[in-house]
């Protein structure tokens, strides 16, 4: 008999959500991708089915991750009618993905072929396990076919790849030099290696092999390996570097932010291959690996303890989609190639949170609700997601498939200690530690403790953002400017969503950021209303207004102090609205428990008797729901406002827009209320102190005085004082 448990989300396994669930949700996926899923068939009479819209690019990846997923139900369901139907569904949509690309014989529902580009293999690694697993019940025209297709790809790979117009093999650091490519040249040196091992005696086999080494290289790669004389599958690292996409702290500048999300993507391309390498007997390079234990020992700081990523640098696409379905595969990794203690708890959380929306849904799909209006509006896009989230859970569900039936042969050659440092306020973690993390150059920190985590990212998908939450509590992590002033102009261009500023506004010009044991300072300097145009009326291309933004997470591991303010420049701004603080909390599906907000004063309110939040101004709290309106951002939130100001209103010039000092503090089960003072001279020093159990701290900024920026220009002078701070030296003492 099976132990069980019970829990607020229903009965399960002690193990927490079991293979036979995953499949159950797989086989009321497909059959709920019907309505979208069209055929037709070739002269032969054989079918070709696609899901979705049947277009190349993103709609054949579509298609290729349905495959994924169908042929995992085909493989491993235990119900022999499901895995004949599954199979009949997978083997179509092959079929179709086979000749549509351009070795084939039929265009694609768009009327182009697919194929040759630098993201086209992605698919192809996606679905890697079932293509080789379906090859044989291919009909003779379709595996020579298929056998056309792979080989072409790798050629095209090896002889012509080109992105963004700049062929070869790349790398940089910065988004905005046109060539950080280490998704892209992970996955393009999986392909071109699977090929060689499907395929030995190839007269290119050896070419690919070398070609995939470099790839490989390249994927992961940071500046000290312009010089690594390490030596990788036969070549010395400094001899193939072509350029560095990482940081040397692993920071990503993908997409023009911190993206936290593509560490995800860069990781899973590499499990992907070696799950499957692995699993079918054959050789994996040594380069696919090339500092992948390395970005898992930073990415796995932002992974809560219930496997939500914690996005410190935003997200410019849908929440908890996309990257945070890609974990899967990476924690599988980590389990099986690093050791990780953590993972498999890991991996149960992040079950847990696809069974409550999956559940919540009611109609089969995997989202449901959560991306009903982008369904009606961009169907294309929805389908793409639901096909994400459905790849990656045939994924893991035939690796845990492969793995339980291995599993009598004991532990495999890489089991042993991970070496890995326990996660603070994660799964196992060590009572008193921290784990910190910072990157000056690209002007991000991470501190998490067991109670708090805290964050500030100058170069976030939003320009600015920051968090102070919870450890135990990823639900409560937004980002889209969180806690970051928002001032709204006539002739603005649009934002992402109604609690942000439009970024095309918003540019920071210059920060600082100095990080201590267990906390970090910072402050940065942002132009506001860059390039307003009033129709008919009139332009400017100046900002029109600043904002500063100072903040310290104090060493105490619970409390983040800050202060915003907003001066316009040598004009009226045409305002419609600002306010500060901007604390985001998210409310969906994903919420654990009913939002509890009590007010204890009008600048003070409680969240979940976890969250102390305090201002200096009166705070508002008001809901966002996630609507048709407001597009990619499918989860609800409630918004936190200091000073809300709404309604057309005029600000002289030079004057001040927003002057708001606030504190945001995870409470212990005795602590007292926090005190929060804020105070200014005529020659605008700020002062913000604040008395907690710690002691009484000071934040001090001028936002007016030139000091040395860490990046670009001098934001102003911040400096924080431990005007009494005897709990935190009691504590170091002991």
């Amino acid at each position: 008999m099976t132990a069980t448990r019970t829990t607020e989300e229903g009965t399960h396994s002690a193990d927490g959500p079991r293979a036979d669930d995953v499949e159950a949700w797989l086989v009321s996926w497909l059959r709920s991708t019907e309505q979208d899923h069209h055929s037709r068939r070739d002269e032969d009479g054989l079918e070709q089915a696609w899901y979705g819209t049947g277009y190349t690019g993103w709609g054949m990846q579509t298609c290729l991750q349905y495959l994924a997923a169908a042929g995992a139900v085909a493989t491993h369901s235990s119900d022999p009618s499901m895995r004949r139907w599954a199979r009949s569904g997978a083997l179509a949509a092959l079929r179709y993905i086979i000749a549509t690309h351009v070795t084939g014989f039929r265009d694609a529902e768009d009327g182009r072929r697919w194929g040759r580009t630098w993201i086209s293999v992605l698919g192809l690694e996606r679905a890697g396990w079932v293509i080789d697993e379906l090859e044989a019940d291919l009909e003779p025209r379709y595996r020579d076919g298929l056998h056309r297709l792979l080989i072409d790809e790798a050629d095209w790979q090896c002889d012509h790849h080109v992105r963004g117009g700049i062929g070869g093999i790349r790398g940089s650091r910065w988004e905005a030099d046109g060539m950080n490519r280490p998704e892209s040249n992970i996955w393009c040196g999986a392909h071109l290696w699977r090929t060689a091992e499907r395929f030995p005696q190839h007269p290119r086999a050896a070419t690919w092999r070398a070609t995939a080494t470099r790839f490989l290289v390249n994927g992961v790669s940071v500046p000290g390996d312009a010089h690594c004389e390490t030596v990788v599958d036969g070549v010395t690292v400094r001899d193939v570097h072509a350029g560095a996409n990482f940081f040397d702290s692993f920071a990503l500048d993908h997409h023009g932010y911190l993206n936290i999300g593509y560490m995800v993507i860069c990781a899973s391309n590499a499990a992907l291959a070696l799950l499957d390498l692995r699993s079918q007997g054959r050789e994996v390079p040594e380069a696919l690996l090339w500092h992948q234990r390395d970005l898992w020992d930073r990415l796995r700081r932002f992974v809560a303890s219930d496997g939500r990523l914690l996005r410190i640098g935003g997200d410019t696409r849908v929440r908890y989609a996309y990257c945070q379905e890609y974990l899967l595969p990476v924690l599988l990794m980590a389990r099986e190639e690093f050791r990780d203690p953590d993972a498999d708890q890991l991996i149960e959380g992040l079950l847990r949170i696809v069974e409550r929306e999956h559940a919540e849904a009611g109609d089969g799909s995997l989202y449901g609700r959560r991306l009903n209006g982008l369904g009606r509006t961009r169907p294309y896009y929805r389908a793409r997601l639901e096909t994400d989230r459905a790849c990656a859970l045939g994924i893991w569900w035939h690796h845990h498939q492969t793995r339980t039936a291995h599993r009598e042969t004991g532990p495999g050659p890489h089991a042993g200690s991970s070496g890995l440092s326990p996660v603070p306020g994660g799964i196992g973690s060590e009572a008193g530690t921290t784990s910190e993390w910072g990157d000056p150059e690209h002007g991000a920190a991470l501190v998490r403790g067991p109670r708090r985590t805290a964050s500030v990212s100058w170069r976030a998908a939003s320009r600015t953002q920051i968090l102070a939450l919870p450890s135990d509590r990823s639900d409560l992590a937004e980002w889209a400017m969180n806690l970051s002033p928002v001032l709204r102009f006539e002739g603005e261009g649009p934002s992402g969503s109604p609690t942000e500023s439009p970024n095309q506004q918003r540019q920071v010009v210059g920060y600082t950021l100095d990080r201590f044991p267990d906390g970090f300072i910072s402050a940065g300097r942002i132009e506001e209303g860059r390039a307003l145009a009033i129709a008919e009326g009139w332009h400017r291309e100046d900002p029109v207004a600043d904002s500063w933004i100072a903040v310290a997470a104090l060493p105490d591991d619970a409390t983040v102090i800050g202060l915003h303010l907003s001066r316009a420049r040598d004009l009226r701004p045409p305002l419609l609205a600002a306010h500060g603080l901007n604390l985001l909390l998210p409310h969906d599906v994903h919420t654990l428990q009913e939002r509890q907000t009590d007010r204890l004063s009008p600048g003070h309110l409680r969240i979940d008797g976890r969250l102390d939040v305090l201002a200096d101004q009166e705070l508002s709290v008001t809901p966002v729901p996630a609507t048709e309106g407001t597009g990619l951002r499918s989860i609800g939130v409630q918004q936190i406002r200091a000073g809300a100001r709404h309604g057309t209103y005029w600000a002289g010039a030079g004057e001040t827009i927003l002057d708001c000092a606030w504190l945001v503090r995870v409470r212990g089960a005795d602590d007292p209320a926090p005190v929060l003072e804020h105070s200014h001279d005529a020659d605008g020093h700020h002062q913000v102190t604040v008395t907690v159990p710690s002691g009484r701290w000071r934040l001090e900024f001028d936002p007016d005085q030139d000091t040395p920026a860490t990046w670009g220009e001098s934001p102003g002078r911040v400096r924080l004082t431990a005007v009494d701070a005897s709990a935190i030296a009691e504590r170091r003492e002991r």
